[in-house]
C-alpha cells in the first residue's frame, strides 16, 4: 500500500481516537451528574466499552504508523532501484553522447582553424611574392569561423 493511502487511513483514526476520547469525556460528565446507581453503572460500562474500544484503536494506529514507515521505505528504495536500473544508464548515455558531440565540435573547429592558417599562410606567400608588405592582419577570432 502507498504511504499516501496509509498516511490518510492514520489521519481518519486519529480523528476517530479524538472522537472517542471526547465521549469519554462526556460519559465521564454525565455520570458524574447523575444520582441513580444503576444509570449510573450503565454509563461506567458504556465508558468501559468506549474505552476498549479507543485501546483497539490506539494499537491500529501504532501498527498503521509502522506500516507508513515500512511503505516509506519500499517506495525509497523503490526509487533508488528505478534510478539505478533506469534513470542513471539513461543519464550516462547522455552524457556520453553530449560529450562526443563536443569532442566531434572541436575537432571541426580546429580542421577549420587549420584550413584558415592554411589560406592565411597563402595569401601571405602571395602578397611576399608580389613584393608588396602584406597589410595588418586581421585578429581572427571564434566569430572568424
Amino acid at each position: 500500500m502507498k504511504a499516501s493511502t496509509i498516511e490518510r487511513k492514520l489521519r481518519k483514526l486519529e480523528e476517530e481516537r479524538e472522537a472517542l476520547q471526547e465521549r469519554i469525556q462526556e460519559l465521564e460528565a454525565t455520570a458524574a451528574g447523575v444520582m441513580d446507581p444503576k444509570r449510573q453503572r450503565e454509563l461506567l460500562d458504556q465508558k468501559e466499552a468506549v474505552q476498549r474500544e479507543l485501546a483497539a484503536l490506539d494499537r491500529a494506529i501504532e501498527a498503521g504508523k509502522v506500516a507508513h514507515k515500512g511503505a516509506l521505505e519500499a517506495e525509497a528504495q523503490a526509487a533508488a532501484r528505478k534510478w539505478r536500473e533506469e534513470l542513471l544508464p539513461k543519464a550516462q548515455a547522455e552524457i556520453q553522447e553530449a560529450r562526443a558531440a563536443v569532442v566531434e565540435a572541436l575537432k571541426e573547429a580546429r580542421t577549420r582553424w587549420d584550413q584558415l592558417r592554411k589560406v592565411e599562410q597563402k595569401w601571405r606567400q602571395e602578397w611576399e611574392r608580389l613584393g608588396s608588405p602584406p597589410p595588418p592582419p586581421k585578429p581572427l577570432s571564434g566569430r572568424s569561423f
